[in-house]
């Protein structure tokens, strides 16, 4: 009678042993899910803030070595005479990506490209035009009070 009791206390405790197992590997692999998840949000928020400040600084860069192809792009004699055509602002733009990606790290424009995927050339381009804008905006003579 006594192997009975005893038979089940030890099946009882294997029981538990393998559920309570089961359940801290099921809460282990959510939590390095969970860490995974932030650390990669943590990691894309890293990298749009270096890229903004990158783009901050990389745009009077891109405005002065650009010069001499918006001076081609803006003059009487070119394909859209004095305003820019869709083709030239393109190039253009393209050029200034380039400038910024050279100065971006590889980690940055790894996490960048993880997280944008095919669509991190779109996100730097509209980060340059919107520093370049902005810019030029500043530069404007500011209107007498």
């Amino acid at each position: 009678m006594t192997e009975a009791p005893s038979q089940a206390l030890t099946w009882a405790i294997a029981t538990a042993i393998t559920l309570g197992g089961a359940g801290l590997l099921a809460l282990l692999v959510y939590g390095v899910a969970a860490l995974r998840t932030k650390a990669k949000g943590s990691a894309f928020e890293l990298a749009v803030a270096v890229v903004d400040e990158a783009v901050t600084g990389v745009a009077v860069r891109v405005r002065l070595e650009l010069l001499p192809a918006l001076v081609l792009a803006t003059a009487p004699d070119s394909p859209g005479g004095r305003a820019i055509t869709p083709e030239e602002r393109g190039q253009l733009l393209e050029r200034a990506v380039a400038i910024l990606r050279a100065d971006l790290a590889a980690p940055v424009l790894k996490a960048l490209t993880v997280m944008l995927g095919a669509g991190v050339n779109a996100w730097l381009k509209g980060k340059v035009e919107g520093a370049i804008v902005a810019q030029a905006a500043e530069a404007l003579p500011k209107p007498l009070p």
